[in-house]
């Protein structure tokens, strides 16, 4: 059986999975709609190309040659990005991280409630939750293991912006980030320096 101090960790574990579904969630989708503008965009500027009349290109000084070739290589790059899009599909890993995401705020609003009434629950209705949080955290669309502690990283910095930002509520959030940059970084070297 869980101990509440187990709970509280419990807690910490699923706020950075908030954390960490968020930000790829927000990372694919702007990867996925860089992908479908450009699409857009090449695909005006092909239609724009193709029904333009030979004399109208004249007047930019633009050879009837040189605009068949032009929409030539858009019509290739434009297979070449659709191909793209569906291979990697970012938009798909977006939704599946989103989905995540809101999954994970209302398990952790349940991990709190579980934590701060800890004497009341019945055992025996505490295993059953954490039985079923364990199953939904299993079904979650994976966390690629290449991302994991760049994204823990940037979970346990929000968290220490967060509290400076509280301490030093008129102060600039870049400034505030260039402190805590220089002290964590400072650290890392005077750590070095003790341990030779």
């Amino acid at each position: 059986m869980m101990e509440k101090s187990e709970i509280k960790k419990q807690v910490k574990v699923i706020d950075m999975m908030v954390t960490m579904h968020s930000i790829l969630a927000a990372r694919y989708a702007l990867r996925s709609q860089i992908i479908e503008i450009g699409m857009l965009g090449i695909s005006i500027l092909l239609v724009s190309v193709a029904f333009l009349d030979p004399e109208i290109l004249s007047n930019f000084h633009i050879e009837p040659n040189k605009a068949h070739i032009v929409i030539g290589l858009s019509s290739i790059l434009i297979f070449f990005m659709s191909v793209l899009s569906l291979i990697v599909d970012w938009k798909g890993r977006s939704v599946h991280h989103k989905d995540g995401f809101f999954t994970l705020v209302k398990l952790k609003t349940e991990w709190r409630n579980i934590h701060e009434n800890f004497e009341e629950i019945d055992k025996r209705d505490l295993q059953e939750f954490i039985n079923r949080s364990s199953l939904i955290v299993s079904q979650l669309f994976p966390i690629p293991d290449n991302c994991f502690n760049n994204l823990k990283s940037k979970h346990i910095k929000k968290i220490e912006l967060s509290k400076m930002i509280g301490e030093h509520p008129g102060g600039m959030v870049f400034l505030l980030k260039l402190k805590m940059f220089f002290i964590s970084n400072c650290k890392i070297f005077c750590e070095k320096d003790e341990k030779t």
